[in-house]
């Protein structure tokens, strides 16, 4: 049984005069039970 779906997630940041886009168009499921963690470097944006 899915607990948590994202669909179609886009994060961009602001960067000089455009943006840059860190995730494009991302789709998670979570299911009852799971576990998940984001990682990476500090100041990558998670």
């Amino acid at each position: 049984m899915d607990i948590i779906k994202i669909t179609d997630l886009v994060k961009r940041f602001p960067v000089g005069n455009g943006y840059f886009t860190a995730l494009n168009q991302i789709s998670l499921t979570f299911g009852e039970g799971e576990f998940a963690g984001f990682v990476g470097p500090s100041g990558s944006g998670k």
